[in-house]
């Protein structure tokens, strides 16, 4: 069931037994909070990119050409108290990209087997068959669930992670510039108000100039960062529990220069402790 009346770059979809109009309202609220709250830092991201010149790759793949399995979670001992663990489906899929760029050249997502990914590709990108983006992408895509209490409470929040990162970037005019960003991200809202988030980069490069790079990971990354979140619950209130991913792509000069990040794997559980 899709939320109506939503601008052109944000997509909520519920599971069929969500249908009561203020939960599915506390969903679209939320999403509207961090779509605000990140364009904030996209601009700030766009102006850093323009001083930006290094190139250096960030993430250390784990060899695991297997298909998605279940992986441990470094849940405490006291997770007997009260723990609620969800498997796909979840309560919600999400998805937006910031309008004063362009949508993601390619998503995926599926609230059946939790698989998400997200393409950002700016420029013609050497050897992909396409043109993407003349300037920049910023998605994001993901996952939630509806949560409630009866008492006082602290909670933490899991999710079991795995990915496959990718990016390639590359400029040769002195003038060019070329930036890719790719991450996991955890956040909590209560009634529609962001209490608190993370986020955990899997990569993050630029160039400026004559250079560039690629990095494809052998396999699926267990992703670990950010471990977790806490967060106060009363009773009244309606939470939600968002696990998503994002892709950033940039680029700026001459018609050579390309950028492209891509993630994709599946969210495979969400576990919140209480």
């Amino acid at each position: 069931m899709s939320v109506n009346g939503l601008p052109p770059n944000v997509h909520i979809s519920f599971r069929e037994n969500v249908t009561q109009p203020e939960l599915r309202q506390a969903a679209e609220r939320s999403i509207a909070t961090l779509i605000a709250s990140f364009d904030k830092k996209v601009e700030q991201t766009l102006v850093t990119d323009t001083t930006k010149a290094k190139l250096q790759t960030n993430v250390h793949a784990q060899d695991d050409r297997s298909s998605l399995q279940s992986i441990d979670l470094n849940i405490p001992d006291t997770a007997h108290i009260r723990t609620l663990a969800i498997v796909p489906p979840f309560d919600f899929t999400w998805s937006w990209f910031l309008p004063d760029g362009s949508p993601p050249t390619f998503q995926n997502l599926n609230n059946e087997t939790g698989e998400v990914g997200l393409i950002a590709r700016s420029g013609a990108v050497s050897g992909e068959g396409g043109v993407g983006a003349p300037g920049f992408i910023a998605a994001h895509a993901g996952f939630g669930i509806m949560l409630s209490t009866d008492r006082e409470v602290t909670a933490t929040g899991y999710a079991s992670r795995r990915f496959v990162p990718k990016w390639h970037l590359s400029s040769i005019e002195s003038t060019d510039s070329a930036m890719v960003e790719a991450g996991t991200e955890l956040t909590v809202l209560k009634d529609g108000q962001l209490v608190n988030s993370a986020s955990g980069k899997l990569f993050s490069e630029s160039v400026q100039g004559n250079g560039g790079g690629r990095y494809e990971s052998s396999g699926y990354v267990d992703v670990t960062n950010p471990p977790s979140l806490s967060f106060a619950m009363s009773p009244g209130h309606q939470y939600t529990f968002n696990v998503g991913i994002w892709v950033f792509s940039n680029k700026s000069g001459s018609q050579h220069a390309f950028a492209e990040s891509w993630l994709s794997g599946a969210v495979l559980s969400m576990s919140v402790v209480r």
